[in-house]
């Protein structure tokens, strides 16, 4: 028999819909449609306070213990159920804002996938839940600034980030030297050069070769790798109001602005205009 699950939205789930991003803190003894079982179309980041209860990611079942950070992205099916002590700090960020944040973790998103529950060094904890304060406390303001907000986000992705390819022992990424010559082209390049065939040249590689190695050390095509260094720099220029869509696509090296208008959306779900009306 197909067990029918739910799917919830970010409207529906909070009350302060125009709010992209949400702190809240859950306990063993609230009630809240949080805990229920649905598919959701926004990111969820739980740290764990204390012990106590489970949470299940798309039908695995991981332990809540204090001292780890879980993870839950859009299109996930998940649900928690605190007992006891059980505690936890979650943030939970809009689809679309999520999409500006996503060049700050790097790797693909199947790494991510792999480990949805990572335990944090003390030190580490520490500092996380430090972010999630400092979000919590400039979301609480009577104005809310959602660049400061931003810039906590960014900077608990690249903590994020760090501990995962320390989780997964992803050390070549900065160790291996054909690698880091093609992240260093691209940093290069990437306004001007777009095809993986450039890239490989310049390494004496075939472009299998340089695929192979972006595939094996962080699970990404070397096109994804380019394209996530341009995204990257396109949701830049995008937040500064005085550049208009058409001098940033001219700026990445799109002869034609509408070419890029459709790059962008491929890649984030989101028209350039759109990303750039969503700024703060």
């Amino acid at each position: 028999m197909k067990i029918n699950i739910p799917s919830i939205t970010y409207e529906e789930s909070f009350e302060e819909k125009r709010q992209h991003v949400i702190y809240k803190e859950l306990r063993a003894d609230m009630k809240d449609e949080l805990f229920c079982r649905a598919r959701v179309d926004y990111f969820c980041l739980y740290l764990v306070i204390a012990s106590g209860g489970e949470h299940l990611i798309d039908g695995n079942q991981y332990p809540v213990k204090a001292g780890q950070l879980h993870l839950v992205y859009p299109g996930q099916v998940h649900e928690m159920s605190l007992v006891a002590k059980g505690r936890v700090e979650a943030i939970f960020i809009h689809r679309a804002f999520f999409t500006k944040l996503a060049v700050h973790f790097k790797f693909s998103y199947s790494i991510y996938l792999k480990c949805p529950v990572i335990k944090l060094d003390k030190d580490v904890f520490d500092n996380l839940a430090g972010n999630f304060r400092l979000i919590e406390s400039e979301l609480s303001q009577p104005v809310v600034n959602m660049k400061i907000v931003k810039l906590h986000l960014i900077l608990s992705s690249e903590i994020i980030r760090r501990e995962i390819a320390r989780f997964l022992r992803v050390t070549n990424y900065t160790e291996n030297v054909l690698l880091n010559s093609f992240l260093d082209l691209i940093e290069e390049n990437f306004r001007k050069e777009k095809q993986v065939a450039f890239y490989a040249k310049k390494l004496n590689v075939t472009v299998s070769h340089l695929n192979l190695y972006s595939k094996r050390f962080v699970d990404s095509t070397a096109s994804q790798l380019i394209f996530n260094r341009i995204l990257e720099e396109a949701n830049i220029l995008l937040e500064q109001k005085n550049f208009s869509v058409k001098e940033i696509s001219f700026s990445l090296g799109f002869v034609d602005a509408s070419y890029f208008s459709r790059f962008f959306k491929n890649h984030t779900g989101l028209s350039p205009s759109q990303f750039k009306r969503m700024c703060p």
